[in-house]
This record gives C-alpha cells, sequence and structure tokens, in this order.
C-alpha cells in the first residue's frame, strides 16, 4: 500500500464537499486516528481486501483473521468483529465497514468465499438532508451482487 496514510491528506488528494458541492477543510485528529484520519485510494484498499480475502499472502494474516471473529452481536441479525461488521449474504459471511467525515464517505466489504471485494469512495460527505444511507446500500448492493454472482457460477 504506497497511498495511504493515518497522520494526515495525502498529496493529490480529493477535496470534500458538502451535498450542494461546497469545498470543505479536512478533519485534524490529535487522537483517535482509527475514527476517521485514515486517508487511502481505491487501490489501495483493494489490495488491503485481497489479503483480508486470502488472495494475497500476508504475515498479518492470523492477525487479520482475528479482527474477522464474531465478537457481539450486531443491528439488522449481524455481528461486530473488531473493526468489521459480519453479515451474512446469501449464506455466505461479508465483511464490511462503512462510514464517513465532513465532505468523505468510504464503503469496503469483502466475502472470503468466493473471494470478492468492493470499495466504493466519495468526496461528497453527508449532512442534515443526506445522512448517506443510499451510499451505503449501493455498497452493500454491489458486494450482494458479486456474492451471488460468484455463488450461481460454483453450483
Amino acid at each position: 500500500m504506497k497511498r495511504t496514510s493515518a497522520g494526515g491528506a495525502l498529496a493529490g488528494m480529493a477535496t470534500g464537499h458538502d451535498s450542494k458541492g461546497k469545498p470543505l477543510p479536512r478533519w485534524a485528529f490529535a487522537s483517535l486516528h482509527g475514527c476517521g484520519a485514515v486517508c487511502s485510494t481505491a487501490d489501495d484498499m483493494l489490495t488491503l481486501l485481497e489479503a483480508y480475502c486470502g488472495r494475497t499472502e500476508t504475515k498479518l494474516r492470523k492477525a487479520m483473521q482475528a479482527t474477522q471473529e464474531r465478537r457481539r452481536p450486531a443491528f439488522a441479525g449481524g455481528h461486530v468483529g473488531l473493526g468489521w461488521f459480519l453479515r451474512d449474504v446469501g449464506g455466505r459471511k461479508v465483511w464490511f465497514h462503512d462510514g464517513g467525515t465532513t465532505g468523505f464517505k468510504a464503503c469496503t466489504s469483502f466475502c472470503e468465499n468466493p473471494a470478492v471485494a468492493v470499495v466504493v469512495l466519495c468526496n461528497t460527505g453527508s449532512d442534515a438532508g443526506d445522512d448517506g444511507r443510499d451510499f451505503y446500500r449501493m455498497g452493500e448492493a454491489l458486494i450482494r451482487k458479486l456474492v451471488e454472482s460468484r455463488r450461481k457460477g460454483d453450483e
């Protein structure tokens, strides 16, 4: 991963906007970087998810698998792991995490079997008139389509 940072903006990074197109300042973090300080590209995020899917060998595989373990029940019949939510999609386990900061939204999800992943990034944030649910539903629909189409191909 060559274009990912947890400490600030990257050179050439997109500018975030509100729902009306007005540019917004980036969040600055003195602590709690895990709540939104990661800046990355779709390519780097897909590289990470390839490792989570088991398509890429990594020395971190055991630690990555530990983050995927079901820890507690969550909303809508799903579960939560360490940094990941887990949901059943067409009889397959799918891990996902989405969210946003001022001016940005992101949706990531992956399935190990079949090994598929989705990353959707947006430089328009949510505001009072847009809570982002339509954006997150789009990411969910994409992974569902991939999982279900690959499952049919396996039969």
